[in-house]
């Protein structure tokens, strides 16, 4: 079994949406949905609750002492969807 991570730094002030719930299938006139729910990065009331946690200090080399939080969350049944579009 082959496990593989994906780490990427994105802005502070991106969007994500997760896919939409389309289990039940479309019921009712008009497009389905399009996007699920919003996962905004400067909004934490936005977020679910993590999967994982992690915390480590690392040591630059001037040797002042940093502290980083990873939160991961794993969406492999429901993938996000990372909108983008130009600007001007």
């Amino acid at each position: 079994m082959k496990i593989s991570v994906t780490v990427a730094r994105v802005r502070s002030n991106r969007v994500f949406y997760q896919s939409p719930n389309l289990g039940e299938g479309h019921k009712g006139r008009g497009h389905p949905q399009w996007y699920g729910a919003r996962f905004d990065l400067k909004d934490e009331t936005t977020w679910q609750e993590p999967d994982e946690t992690t915390l480590t200090t690392l040591t630059t080399h001037r040797g002042k002492v940093l502290t980083v939080t990873i939160t991961a969350w794993h969406w492999e049944w429901r993938p996000m969807i990372f909108l983008s579009h130009r600007l001007g």
